[in-house]
């Protein structure tokens, strides 16, 4: 479902995304996905492959940045400021709420990059 939370022009936060979400944010013009959510959370969740897969075919980038337990390393804020620097906007970050993604942004940002 989409409930796309805006943390700055272009660049979106969102829950779990499904199969069908990706059609939706293609024909909307959405060029980035970002995956937060690390696979295997919940037997449910559209693993990170066909996530993927499905971006690729409808024509929009696709990076796995996956924020688990251990939270934001250095690492994860490191690689999306280096997405929100250089991939095509609008871009989609999404977890299982939302609100790792939105962490990671934070971070990212707080990198002054």
């Amino acid at each position: 479902m989409l409930r796309l939370s805006e943390l700055e022009a272009q660049v979106y936060a969102n829950g779990q995304l499904d199969a069908e979400d990706f059609a939706k944010l293609a024909a909307n013009g959405v060029k980035t996905i970002v995956n937060n959510r690390p696979d295997g959370e919940d037997p449910d969740q559209l693993p990170a492959a066909e996530a993927e897969r499905l971006s690729g075919e409808l024509g929009m980038a696709y990076y796995f940045i996956p924020v688990g337990r251990e939270g934001v390393t250095p690492q994860a804020a490191e690689a999306f400021a280096k997405v929100l620097a250089e991939a095509q906007k609008p871009i989609i970050a999404y977890c299982r709420s939302g609100m790792r993604s939105s962490t990671l942004y934070a971070h990212a940002r707080a990198r002054g990059e």
